[in-house]
């Protein structure tokens, strides 16, 4: 057991850094934030240190800037996602994501992520595992899908980047057929994200993406669940076939 005088140490340490990222932008700090928060994340001491939140969003803003501006690999911001997620579980947690800047960039950090997962999955390593912190990152991503039409894609070309990524990513996946491993509700939280996807992104939809989509619904369709939740099944079957008919009719 990890002792309070070490706990408020670290707190302490915490918000020393926080303080000099925000009064200096010294990048060399903000990338040890970054891990110092990825070693508080991996012990469970989140609820501990007291992070301001909003503080954190400016520093991950400003990370991102400066990655793109000194053309360094983006990937390599994939400790964020775990940040941020453990930031949205907090108890009393005040942040909000009421700006599409907030937004994109959060379905930006979660992109980088399940695009990272997605990978090794699909090159023969390691398990794609549909925890709720997966599906939370998918269900951001989807509101930015949403969000789609409002967001300035040429002065935030790396989201649209990071989203196309993701999507080549989610292909790849589905091709592979691991997709029907995953129980009913996580087969309906990952197709509606790929058909919005596929819509928003103004991606060709191939005769491959339709037999896929089509292999999709086939399996939703039949999917048997307990008595009490059969008719929720085929709501959510229907719900998401009529979602990806009207998307293909508008795109067409």
């Amino acid at each position: 057991m990890i002792s309070c005088i070490i706990v408020d140490k670290l707190r302490e340490n915490i918000r020393t850094v926080v303080n000099i990222c925000l009064t200096t932008e010294n990048d060399d700090m903000a990338w040890l934030l970054m891990y110092m928060l990825r070693m508080v994340s991996r012990l469970k001491l989140f609820e501990k240190i007291d992070l301001e939140i909003s503080h954190y969003y400016t520093i991950t803003h400003n990370m991102f800037l400066k990655v793109l501006e000194n053309k360094m690999q983006i990937m390599d911001l994939y400790p964020l996602s775990k940040i941020w997620i453990c930031a949205f579980r907090v108890k009393n947690n005040t942040f909000q994501i009421d700006t599409l800047d907030k937004l994109t960039t959060i379905a930006t950090i979660f992109c980088i992520d399940l695009s990272r997962k997605l990978s090794k999955v699909v090159s023969g390593f390691g398990k794609f595992k549909m925890t709720e912190n997966t599906k939370l990152r998918l269900h951001i991503i989807y509101l930015t899908l949403i969000a789609f039409p409002l967001v300035n894609y040429l002065a935030n070309h790396w989201v649209y980047k990071m989203l196309l990524k993701l999507h080549s990513y989610a292909q790849r996946f589905i091709e592979k057929n691991v997709y029907a491993e995953f129980p009913f509700e996580n087969k309906f939280v990952f197709t509606q994200y790929y058909i919005k996807s596929l819509v928003t992104l103004n991606i060709r939809v191939s005769n491959l993406d339709r037999k896929m989509i089509y292999w999709v619904f086939d399996i939703l369709s039949t999917t048997q669940v307990l008595s009490n939740l059969f008719y929720s099944s085929e709501l959510h079957y229907s719900y998401l076939y009529s979602y990806y008919i009207l998307d293909m009719f508008e795109v067409s």
